[in-house]
């Protein structure tokens, strides 16, 4: 017998907020194969040098955010409220994942 499917429709307000650090909060919504997260940094946030497995969607929705590119990170990009950042399978990002503004961001994973 097949397993059943649960549709499950999820409110961000009412959500917790998990403080990662002193300087990042975020908000999960985890499925068997895709996460979707808000992140919350403050200006100055540094985010350690990481890479993924599945692409990413980077979606800023208040504020600025600088990304550096690569394992040398020899680009920098910086993203704006209301820009979504690609970011491809197995790159490195956010060598310094420095908050430029207090921002508010949603990730796609």
């Amino acid at each position: 017998m097949a397993q059943q499917q649960i549709v499950k429709r999820y409110r961000w307000d009412d959500m917790p907020k998990e403080n990662v650090t002193e300087m990042l909060d975020r908000r999960l919504i985890t499925g068997d194969r895709m996460m979707l997260a808000h992140v919350y940094l403050k200006k100055g946030a540094i985010v350690p040098k990481h890479s993924h497995e599945n692409e990413q969607l980077t979606y800023i929705l208040e504020g600025a955010l600088r990304f550096w590119i690569g394992e040398d990170e020899s680009e920098t990009i910086d993203v704006r409220a209301g820009e979504v950042l690609h970011i491809p399978s197995n790159v490195w990002t956010n060598g310094r994942e420095r908050a430029i503004n207090p921002h508010k961001r949603v990730y796609f994973f």
